[in-house]
């Protein structure tokens, strides 16, 4: 009978099980990180955030699943169970992604707009007072 300590370490193990099974895996078949980032098509610091469970050095949530999907299968194992183990653990509920906005280009845009206006404005006067 499992008890909740039980259940709390099983879960713990399962937010460690993703970075240890890659890089176990990926050791079992004689691959450097570097052999597997250029199979991959990827930096080698996102193999070795990925083993190290560091998905705060990845990106946003959506390549960090992309990311480890793409290893796991590579590596033949279960890519949806990692996943699976991804969405539970800690670190992926606490992650906080910045994505700058349209709107915030849209404001600098507007404010170089009228910058470039005020000073082809200022010109205009200045030569205009000068030939007066």
């Amino acid at each position: 009978m499992r008890t909740h300590g039980d259940n709390y370490l099983a879960a713990r193990q399962g937010e460690l099980f993703i970075g240890a099974s890659l890089k176990k895996a990926r050791e079992s078949k004689k691959l450097s990180v570097e052999d597997v980032a250029k199979e991959l098509y990827v930096a080698p610091s996102i193999v070795v955030a990925l083993e190290e469970e560091a998905f705060d050095k990845i990106g946003p949530v959506v390549y960090i699943k992309g990311h480890l999907k793409n290893y796991a299968t590579f590596l033949e194992l279960p890519p949806e169970e990692m996943l699976k183990i991804l969405s539970r653990s800690e670190q992926m509920k606490e992650q906080k992604i910045v994505v700058t906005g349209i709107a915030d280009h849209m404001i600098a845009l507007k404010i170089i707009s009228y910058a470039s206006a005020f000073i082809l404005v200022i010109t205009i006067v200045g030569i205009y007072i000068s030939h007066h």
